[in-house]
Formats: C-alpha cells, sequence, structure tokens
C-alpha cells in the first residue's frame, strides 16, 4: 500500500493479492491528534484486519508528528469495539447519545492510542560499559529516562 495524503486526510489500503480488504482514513485534528475512520470489508476480517491496523498506526507514528489517535464506535457495533481494542486502543470516554441509527439515538464509545514512548534505564556492568533496557511508554509523549548512578572501573 502507500498512502495518499491530502489536505489533512491520509488515506490507507490493505490490501490481499491484489484486493482491497481495508480501508483507514485518518483525519488530522491538530498536528498531534489524527482520528481513524476504519472500513473492513467481509473477506478481510480477522488477522489480516489487525496485523494492518498495528501497521498503520506504527506508519503514522514514524511519519508524521502524531501523538495520538482516536476513533468513535457506535454502542450497536461490538464487533468495531472488539476491532479497536485488538489493535491497541483503551476506551476513555463515552459521548451519550451522539449517533442516531434507525431514529433511535446511541452512545458513542470513545477510544485512543498514544505514541509509543520508549524508556531507557541505565545500569553499570562489570566490564565496565553501561547496559540499556528499553520499554515502551504510553502515558504521555515523552522520552523518559530512569537515571541510577553510573561507575566505571578504571
Amino acid at each position: 500500500w502507500e498512502p495518499q495524503i491530502a489536505d489533512g486526510y491520509l488515506y490507507m489500503l490493505a490490501l490481499e493479492a491484489g484486493e482491497v480488504r481495508a480501508m483507514w482514513m485518518f483525519e488530522k485534528i491538530s498536528p498531534i491528534l489524527y482520528k481513524v475512520h476504519t472500513c473492513v470489508l467481509p473477506p478481510g476480517r480477522g488477522p489480516l484486519a489487525a496485523e494492518a491496523a498495528k501497521e498503520m498506526a506504527q506508519w503514522i507514528w514514524e511519519h508524521t508528528e502524531c501523538w495520538r489517535i482516536v476513533t468513535d464506535v457506535p454502542e450497536d457495533n461490538p464487533l468495531a469495539l472488539r476491532f479497536a481494542e485488538a489493535a491497541g486502543m483503551q476506551q476513555f470516554g463515552v459521548n451519550p447519545q451522539s449517533y442516531q441509527k434507525d431514529g433511535k439515538l446511541l452512545d458513542v464509545i470513545m477510544l485512543g492510542m498514544n505514541r509509543p514512548v520508549i524508556t531507557l534505564t541505565a545500569a553499570p556492568c562489570n566490564s565496565g560499559s553501561i547496559r540499556v533496557t528499553s520499554q515502551p511508554r504510553t502515558d504521555g509523549p515523552f522520552l523518559l529516562i530512569e537515571e541510577e548512578a553510573i561507575k566505571f572501573r578504571t
């Protein structure tokens, strides 16, 4: 796939054997916030779409200034809710009676995910060098560094 960028919108496709299986439209709300709209066709549902969704998010992190991706799921769509959660999104709120279907007002579940952030921890090793380990962080758009006293043997 190759993204098409135009006027604050980014369109991405998941293809299998040359056939479109899913489409994502990322709407740039602000430089650091994108809202994603998802359409997965029946032949694309399952592991293919879940993996593609994760790859789309990774592409966004690597090629844009975006720090947070959000989406909305009407309460009457449990498959879409499970799909968003499988892609790494977490619920953060409910917008009550904000979607209408067949004349009925429904709640909308709001989900989002943050850009992964790496925590680096440096610890002394017997060799006199330092050992650095990393762990993803999702609690904000910051590179967090935990420091320990490092002593080198001479």
